[in-house]
């Protein structure tokens, strides 16, 4: 058989019996080879099955040993020492199946390695082939675990109000999982997040360790309740989904409000021509629009020079407080035949119903140009016959817009003038004379 020692001897005796033995051969068989292969690849919870095969035929039963090893939770409990593995006498292969367990964490892959061990103390000799060892793979069957934040409580007072995010998965995962906790930028003037906005859940674990506290920002802005909307990026090496964010309710406190604020404004007028005021022209502005506050009142602090300004027919003094509503009657009005840029100015400071801007603005007007008609004629002067020379005097001719007089030579706006023939009695048009 395989691995034993055969001795052949040849002895010469006489009649007696008597002889010295001489050896002649001395043979030893061929030791078995022995190989380990794995049946296939498993999911978790069936069985991974290893095959450990020899050559040739013993009439003894075949014992190897082999050393089980894994990656990941694979079975109940580990193999600390190597596994004496049978082949029957008689029969070439050896096959064992090891257990995987099934559990519900989710998980890499998994392979187990089953290796051959080499054995002096074997009652029957052998050698190791080859393929010493052999790898079955373990699928994982469990779904990545989702990931939760839970917020407590969810509603909180502006008024220094506090809450706490902890997060969790649905089912273990055999990674750490770290999750960070985030707000709006938008939100950073509503809530601020703790120094510590990271979240761990060990690896086999389902609750993180520790939480993130959010505390609400204390203002004196008049706002309806906010609410802030809390998310996380997370990292876990072998997979997750989630999580949904959870919202945080900030209750306003009552009472709040938040001085409005203006423009300076500017508005352009023709001369001659009331300009009638609107809303726009004053720049209204207010934080607290979001609670419904909005233009109230206009407080005339200085009245415009030149000019006067008007609530439909009754003048305004400095002090009166016009009514959005009124505004559209509310008429500034330049003196007769001025213009100017700037023309004329005056301070005013803009209400919410129930707080004035802190600061008073200064609205602007402009007056534009007219082209006014002169007034007057000029004079003949001479005596009006044959021979005679006529000239003409401009005194008397006047223009609110300046003139530019021919006979004095003043500043102004030019004008020109004709001589015109008139026939005796009217009896036909005046004609140029050349």
């Amino acid at each position: 058989e395989h691995g034993i020692e055969y001795r052949f001897e040849v002895r010469a005796v006489n009649a007696n019996g008597a002889g010295d033995a001489a050896v002649v051969e001395q043979v030893q068989a061929a030791l078995p080879v022995i190989t380990i292969a794995g049946e296939g690849d498993v999911t978790e919870g069936e069985a991974a099955v290893f095959t450990v095969s020899r050559t040739g035929a013993v009439s003894k039963e075949f014992l190897v040993r082999v050393a089980i090893g894994s990656t990941g939770s694979v079975f109940a409990s580990e193999f600390t020492a190597p596994l004496l593995i049978s082949i029957i006498a008689g029969a070439s292969t050896g096959r064992f199946p090891l257990p995987t367990v099934d559990d519900s964490t989710d998980e890499a892959d998994s392979e187990v390695t089953a290796s051959l061990v080499e054995d002096s103390a074997s009652p029957v000799a052998y050698r190791l082939g080859t393929a010493r060892s052999a790898v079955v793979s373990v699928e994982d069957n469990d779904p990545a675990p989702v990931v939760v934040l839970s917020l407590a409580p969810a509603s909180i007072a502006e008024s220094g109000g506090t809450a706490a995010v902890t997060a969790g998965l649905d089912r273990p995962s055999s990674a750490a999982t770290t999750v960070t906790i985030s707000v709006p930028a938008a939100a950073v003037d509503a809530v601020s997040l703790s120094e510590n906005k990271v979240l761990e859940i060990p690896a086999g674990a389902t609750a993180s360790t520790g939480d993130v506290t959010l505390k609400a920002i204390d203002n004196d802005v008049d706002a309806p309740d906010a609410e802030v909307l809390i998310t996380a990026a997370v990292v876990n090496a072998v997979g997750f989904t989630g999580p949904d964010p959870v919202t945080l309710t900030i209750i306003a406190d009552a009472g709040d409000n938040t001085a409005p604020t203006a423009a300076h404004g500017m508005v352009t007028a023709p001369e001659d021509t009331a300009y009638v005021f609107t809303v726009a022209d004053f720049g209204f502005a207010d934080i607290d629009a979001g609670a419904g506050d909005v233009l109230a009142t206009v407080a005339i602090e200085t009245l415009p020079s030149p000019g006067t300004l008007a609530l439909g027919a009754t003048a305004v003094s400095a002090g009166d407080r016009v009514a959005a509503s009124d505004l559209g009657t509310l008429a500034f009005t330049p003196a007769a035949n001025e213009h100017g840029s700037p023309y004329a100015e005056f301070e005013f400071r803009v209400s919410d119903g129930t707080v004035e801007s802190v600061e008073a603005y200064t609205m602007t007007i402009d007056v534009t140009a007219a082209n006014d008609p002169a007034t007057g004629a000029p004079e003949i002067e001479g005596t009006v016959q044959v021979g005679e020379t006529l000239t003409v005097s401009t005194a008397g001719v006047a223009d609110v817009d300046g003139t530019m007089k021919a006979d004095n030579g003043d500043a102004g706006h030019a004008y020109t003038w004709q001589w015109l023939r008139v026939e005796p009695h009217g009896t036909s048009s005046p004609t140029p004379i050349e």
